[in-house]
């Protein structure tokens, strides 16, 4: 199955392997070492956190193809450098993102997955649909479940 994201998260901090034995270090909540590897060729997990991922406070973000729709709509990210371009990478669920900087997305990247590509205009549409309640209600339906 296509690995579309290999990645965990620790409060607002998403940690993620982006390609082949990209080994990526991170703390969790208790101050115990955890480790992913593999990027979008496998999904290697490490540390105490696999047995109890909520008492250590990470969540797995990894994605596969067919993962559920709400998982991809709300764990997908988005590698920013800032406003400015100048600060350090930073990994943030599509979700999170204001529309300008979606916008700025869709309009200057152009060598994107189709699927993050889906993702984004998805969100436009439903930022654009904030006003009105009937659309905003049917688009979050779709996030409990595909």
């Amino acid at each position: 199955m296509e690995i579309i994201q290999n990645a965990v998260r620790i409060h607002d901090k998403v940690y993620r392997s982006t390609h082949v034995h990209d080994y990526v270090q991170f703390e969790d909540e208790l101050g115990q070492i955890g480790h992913i590897d593999g990027g979008h060729e496998y999904i290697k997990k490490g540390g105490a956190w696999i047995l109890d991922p909520i008492k250590h406070g990470v969540i797995d973000m990894s994605l596969q193809a067919d993962s559920p729709t709400s998982d991809i709509l709300n764990k997908l990210t988005w590698g920013t450098y800032g406003v400015t371009g100048t600060q350090g990478l930073v990994w943030r669920p599509i979700r999170d993102l204001d529309l300008p900087h979606l916008e700025a997305i869709l309009r200057t990247q152009t060598k994107m997955h189709p699927l993050t590509i889906e993702v984004i205009q998805y969100w436009i549409n439903h930022y654009k649909d904030m006003g009105n309640p009937v659309l905003s209600s049917l688009k979050d339906m779709l996030l409990v479940g595909r």
